[in-house]
């Protein structure tokens, strides 16, 4: 089965997926720990935790990836998306869920 234009990432709780959501501005990943004055939680009014769809895309930052980035196995059908640089896999049923 071929990678949808359109792929769910499903918000799992308690799983790499488990901050993504949306915002005032659209769609978020969250991967990246900060550190805060106690008591300040920067945007904790505008967010929301929940499943997200993301389409297909790559960038490249000072020679790494970034992106959700379709994998053509030996010229095959696509079958693979992985989030970078994360390493998560998403394949057919296409739910959502995640391997690592």
């Amino acid at each position: 089965m071929s990678v949808p234009e359109v792929l769910p990432i499903a918000c799992e709780p308690g799983r790499r997926t488990s901050a993504i959501g949306l915002w005032d501005g659209g769609r978020f990943l969250a991967s990246v720990t900060a550190a805060f004055p106690e008591g300040w939680t920067p945007g904790a009014d505008w967010r929301r935790y929940a499943s997200i769809a993301v389409a297909p895309f790559a960038v490249r930052y000072e020679g790494t990836p970034f992106g959700l980035i379709v994998d053509a196995h030996e010229g095959g059908p696509r079958e693979w998306a992985e989030l970078h640089p994360d390493g998560l896999g998403f394949s057919a049923p296409w739910d959502g869920t995640h391997d690592t």
